[in-house]
């Protein structure tokens, strides 16, 4: 150990200029390293992240002849398989229904309800109204009377209802006609409570989503998101559908952009290692000079009962005091000061490293480092002295 300070202290002595190149070599390594990593990560993110402008996805669900095979009891299994991050982003959840027997019950010149069409969301696992239709409806001046359906009742199921009133004219006949009494209406064999009036969209009555049957049909789904959708959040979307329901759902292709920015990530990652390994390299190269400067010196050791092999640690020992203290100042800069930085331009780097990450990635550099010095030095060692003895 001595010996190691010993040549370490003549080193800074000695070569000034190259001792200072050499630590600055090790220093940027320490940065590059981390940096070819943080980026890889953050390309490999964006992959994943990557987003297509548009909030809203309209599903298909298919058909056996005339029928549509999803059922409301299906859908519900469908929802509770995604996950709480996923349905969290979604703001709206948009379903209709056919419900043929109600034509049976209307004049034939009067029409009858064709479809009805449900608005949710699920927040914390709870079923429960969206927040952005409720808002819209009142602040359009939609709700001509009463209110509209209430989170709890979403959440529960209740049979209430909103009835239309075209314009506050008066409830239409395909509503009349289904009245118990002016305060209740018969739907799916059940009695709902009227709780508002509207004016406008479908003119059906709006009930909540877990009051219908669960073997009603459903003719539509369309999910919106409140912001952008991502390609893993479609990823999940579809994945979940061909678990929990397979042949049932037909998703639009989203055409996804990044291939070519990740084209580039991926380039700069490559070029980011390949800076590495020369760096590893660049090391070694200039401190094989030193060597070349110490051969006489190596030669007298040698004569003097110094073996090879202690040669090789005493040298593999000065390259790594010198080497691993200042790998790790590089790392320390890297974590306090130039991740926070190159964050604003690659946002999933933060998250891409943790202690055991900057451990691993240490050792990987130290022995790629450690094994291009041992093959440098035993070779110096064995072919350089003996060219000092036949001098």
């Amino acid at each position: 150990m001595k010996m190691i300070f010993q040549n370490l202290k003549c080193f800074f002595k000695k070569d000034k200029t190259i001792f200072l190149v050499t630590t600055l070599c090790t220093f940027i390594s320490a940065i590059i390293v981390y940096f070819s990593y943080g980026i890889y990560q953050n390309a490999h993110a964006l992959k994943q992240e990557a987003e297509v402008d548009l909030k809203q996805i309209d599903i298909t669900p298919n058909r056996d002849v005339d029928e549509s095979l999803l059922t409301k009891k299906q859908l519900c299994k469908y929802l509770d398989s995604l996950s709480p991050s996923l349905l969290d982003n979604i703001e709206l959840i948009y379903t209709s229904s056919v419900n043929p027997p109600y034509f049976e019950k209307l004049p034939e010149e009067g029409g009858g309800f064709d479809s009805f069409h449900y608005r949710f969301c699920i927040r914390d696992g709870h079923y429960s109204i969206s927040t952005v239709t409720k808002e819209s409806w009142e602040n359009s001046g939609m709700i001509v009377a009463g209110r509209y359906l209430t989170a709890e009742e979403e959440a529960e199921g209740k049979n209430v209802a909103m009835v239309a009133n075209p314009h506050g004219t008066g409830r239409k006949p395909q509503t009349q006609i289904l009245q118990v009494n002016d305060d209740e209406i018969e739907l799916f064999g059940k009695t709902y409570k009227i709780v508002g009036e509207y004016s406008g969209a479908w003119l059906t009555p709006i009930i909540p989503f877990l009051s219908i049957p669960d073997s009603a049909k459903l003719e539509a789904l369309s999910f919106v998101f409140a912001t952008n959708i991502t390609r893993s959040q479609y990823n999940e979307l579809k994945t979940q559908a061909d678990d929990v329901l397979p042949g049932i759902l037909q998703f639009p292709d989203l055409d996804f952009p990044g291939t070519d920015t990740i084209y580039v990530y991926n380039n700069v990652m490559l070029i980011s290692v390949l800076l590495s390994l020369l760096s590893a390299f660049n090391f070694a190269m200039l401190y094989h000079y030193i060597l070349e400067k110490r051969n006489v010196t190596l030669a007298v050791f040698r004569i003097c009962g110094c073996t090879k092999n202690k040669a090789i640690r005493v040298y593999l020992g000065e390259c790594l005091l010198l080497s691993v203290p200042i790998y790790v100042a590089g790392a320390i800069v890297y974590d306090i000061i130039m991740k926070r930085v190159l964050s604003d331009y690659f946002p999933f780097m933060l998250g891409a490293f943790s202690l055991s990450i900057y451990v691993i990635l240490f050792i990987i550099y130290m022995m790629v480092l450690l094994c291009v010095l041992m093959v440098l030095i035993a070779s110096h060692v064995k072919n350089r002295v003996i060219d000092e003895w036949r001098s």
